[in-house]
This record gives structure tokens, sequence and C-alpha cells, in this order.
């Protein structure tokens, strides 16, 4: 069967690559550009710097930033709406996922309104923005930059969504932006980027290109996350989480995430924890269930992170092994446990319906049962977490 490989962005990438939005905004022929992006971003400083960027092109620029976390699906209207009111001919994305998978749902009724619902698109056929959308990640986690899918979550039930796009018309990742990130919000974030690059290499729709982009984004994480976490001013680090962070977007964006993040969907709408944070928690079971299958790569992905995995060891061992490591280096980046976070274990474990309910379940190398996602939470809540 032939294997899908695609990179639906092309990207600008390396410090200073913002200067280069002009120049892109010129090419697409813009008149008025549109910055959407939230709160946070804006009181970072990072909003006026980029409006300074596009009026400098003789670009004129407005800017909405009343972006939320988890885009809820009732504020995408509003932002489709603030598009048209201002006449912009392309849109900006700028900040963490949320505020990128926002405006990319936001881009595909503008001009035709209508209710952002989990049938608008399909994957198969993603249908292009309406409007050029150029995306700029302020965080080293999602890869939304590089994507098809905006995830977003229903204003009424939490239930999260993927709607699908065919694409930014360009990506600017520059790790400058990305220095103001506060140290837990990194370390999550690059728990996230981790997720993203096992699920890829993974899945049982990996192929050639998942393969390298996602081992390479894996070798960018162990080498630069500790880094960033402990010195967030650290360019070289950043530069290397940036960089990891869209390999692993452009890695699953075919192969599609798996477990860890079946998990998050599952938890996050009722435990309101960090989509990241869970992701992490997650993945070492992952790589213990997932052993059991293919030994071979979980064997791999220990070894990027260091972890001595003797050459006889069986697939179980291997699977401890790899999954052991992970969980020291979450301790050492700071990532907490359910107990430090003031979960029980229960609280955990009742999630196991809603996992069950989870599609990306099936695009595991094992079969998920009841039984299986019921163990899968249950031994997520032995990690001690951070000292």
């Amino acid at each position: 069967m032939a294997a899908r490989m695609t990179q639906v962005a092309p990207v600008m990438f390396g410090v200073g690559a913002l200067a280069s939005l002009g120049d892109q905004l010129k090419m697409l022929e813009s008149k008025k550009a549109i910055i959407i992006t939230d709160k946070g971003v804006t009181g970072a400083g990072i909003t006026s710097k980029v409006e300074s960027v596009v009026k400098e092109a003789g670009v004129q620029c407005a800017v909405y930033d009343d972006c939320l976390s988890d885009a809820p699906t009732d504020t995408i209207p509003l932002v489709a709406g603030a598009v048209r009111a201002a006449g912009a001919d392309a849109i900006i994305a700028l900040g963490g996922g949320s505020s990128i998978d926002t405006a990319k749902a936001a881009s595909l009724i503008i001009k035709n309104d209508r209710p952002i619902t989990p049938d608008i698109t399909a994957p198969d056929k993603p249908p292009a923005p309406d409007v050029p959308i150029i995306t700029i990640p302020t965080t080293s986690g999602t890869g939304s930059e590089v994507t098809i899918v905006g995830v977003v979550s229903d204003s009424k039930t939490s239930q999260k969504y993927g709607v699908f796009i065919s694409g930014a018309t360009l990506a600017i990742v520059d790790p400058e932006l990305t220095i103001g990130v506060p140290p837990h919000l990194t370390a999550m974030t690059g728990m996230d980027t981790i997720s993203h690059a096992i699920e890829a290499v993974t899945g049982v729709q990996r192929n050639p290109m998942s393969d390298l982009k996602g081992f390479e984004a894996l070798r960018l994480a162990n080498a630069h996350l500790f880094d960033a976490v402990r010195d967030g001013k650290n360019i070289v680090a950043r530069e290397g989480m940036s960089l990891a962070s869209c390999f692993a977007g452009m890695a699953f964006n075919d192969s599609v995430t798996s477990l860890s993040h079946a998990i998050s969907q599952a938890i996050a709408k009722s435990l309101h924890l960090h989509h990241g944070l869970i992701c992490g928690l997650a993945t070492p079971v992952q790589l213990e269930l997932y052993a059991t299958a293919i030994p071979a790569r979980i064997r791999k992905i220990g070894e990027i992170f260091g972890a001595d995995i003797p050459y006889d060891a069986t697939r179980e061992q291997i699977g401890r092994i790899a999954a052991d490591r992970i969980r020291e280096f979450m301790s050492s980046i700071g990532i907490q446990s359910f107990e430090q976070l003031g979960f029980s274990r229960k609280d955990v474990t009742k999630q196991t319906d809603a996992l069950m309910e989870e599609f990306m379940i099936q695009f595991a190398p094992i079969e998920i049962t009841r039984e299986v996602a019921e163990a899968a939470l249950d031994r997520m809540c032995d990690y001690c977490g951070a000292d």
C-alpha cells in the first residue's frame, strides 16, 4: 500500500525569520492583514513586534487578540467576523496551538459563514482557507503551523475534534519568539513535541518521512528541552526545540497521533489539565504497551534519550527500560504527577469510557481494548513526578 508523504506548508525557519514576513505579504499582494492571537501574546509584546514588521512593509494591519485556550467553537465565528470587518486579505495566525487552530478553523468560514461542527471538513479532502494564512508559532509544542488539522473544543460539551484545511499558505518559525515562554510551559509543550514524534514513528500510518522527521525531532528534544527549561534565553536550545516541534508536526501530519493524544483528549475535558502535560504523562505507558508489537522502534526511542537497553532484552524489558528513561527525563524538566496536581487514581481511571470513544486509538500498533485502556490510565498514576 502506498505511503502518503506530504508537507502542507512551506516554512521560513531560523532566528530572525520574522523579518521575512513583510516580503512574504508583498508576494501575496496583500493590502491589509489581520493578526489573530491572544491576550498573553499581546501582553508579552510579540503582537506589536509582528505588527511593526507588517506596517514597515507598507501593508495595513489589524489585530484580534481575543483567542482563548482550547479554541472554543463559539469563538471561531467571532474571529471570522473580525477578518471580514477588517477587510483583511491575509491572516497572520500568531501564538500557541490554540490561537493558530482558531485562526485555521475561522479561515474556512470567512466567505461562507456557517457553524463549526465535526463534519464541516474531512481529512481526505481538506479545503483551502478562504484567504491566505501565515502561521507564526510562539511556543514549541503543537506543530500546528505545518499540519492540516485545527483542534477545536465544542463550547457546550468540551469535546475536542479536528477541523481540516489544506494547510497554511506559509509558516514562519522564529525561535526568538519563544524566549519569553516560562519554564513550566516550555516543559509541557516540549512533551507535546515528544509525544507527536513518538506517535508519528510508532503509528500504523507511519512512513519514511514521518520516520525521518519524527526520530530527528526526538533527537533534538533530548538535546535541547532540558536546557530550554533551565534557561529560557538559551537561543541554541530554543532553536533546537522550535525545529523539533516543526519536524514533529510534519511527521504526524501523515502518520496521525494515537494513544497519548487520545488519552489527553479524553482526560482534558474533565480534569482541565494542559494538553502537553497529559501527553507527557501518557508517553511512558504508551512505550511499554507498544514495545510488545514494535520493540525495535521502542528500543530506538529509548536509546535516543540515553537508555541502556541490553541487546538480548525481551519486549517487556525494552518497554520498561525505555519508559523509565522517559520518566526520568520528565522529572528532570519538572513534569508533575497526577498526585502532585491533586488528582486521585480514581479521578484518572474513571475516564476509561471517554478514552474508548476517541478515534485515535485505532492508529495504535496494538489493539486498545477497554482492559488495556483502563490499565494504561491506572499505570499513568504510578509516575512519581518532579522532585
